[in-house]
């Protein structure tokens, strides 16, 4: 099944070769008797479902010709707002959203804060917090992208 990811991987990349989009996971596991091949694609502008849908058209044909797979099930999405943020450009397009964030701070203790993500620059992701005093009602955090254990979009209802 290696073999199978990996030939996978190769296709999805020399499909994305200059375009706008990344590969954020390609999932490929066993269910019943055929294969799942889970595809999530982003871009800092986004991804529509006609974009998915054609990415997915491709890939089957590609996958078809070069017979990788007999009994396969394809899905292609994006990969949501729930989903952690681990690459640059995942921070820089989610500017302005407010995240929820583990992070381990300068004594190595875990911690975990929700703020506005201001920017991201040079590896350092920027977070607006509410101050707990009258006098500084609002503090930046700065971390640094690999003490961050987790990050995601907290969805404001």
């Amino acid at each position: 099944m290696d073999n199978i990811h990996t030939s996978i991987h190769k296709i999805i990349e020399d499909r994305l070769s200059g375009t706008p989009f990344k590969l954020v996971e390609l999932m490929v596991k066993p269910v019943s008797k055929r294969l799942l091949v889970r595809v999530y694609l982003d871009s800092e502008q986004g991804i529509t479902i006609d974009q998915c849908r054609n990415f997915s058209k491709d890939l089957a044909l590609e996958i078809d010709t070069q017979n990788l797979i007999e009994n396969y099930i394809l899905e292609v999405s994006s990969p949501g707002v729930d989903r952690p943020l681990k690459e640059d450009w995942q921070f820089r397009k989610n500017t302005g959203r407010t995240l929820a964030v583990d992070y381990t701070d300068s004594q190595n203790m875990e911690m975990h804060v929700v703020g506005k993500l201001n920017k991201y620059e040079n590896g350092i992701v920027y977070l607006s917090l509410s101050g707990k005093k009258k006098k500084n009602p609002e503090e930046t955090l700065e971390l640094p992208l690999d003490k961050i254990k987790k990050a995601a979009v907290q969805l404001q209802w």
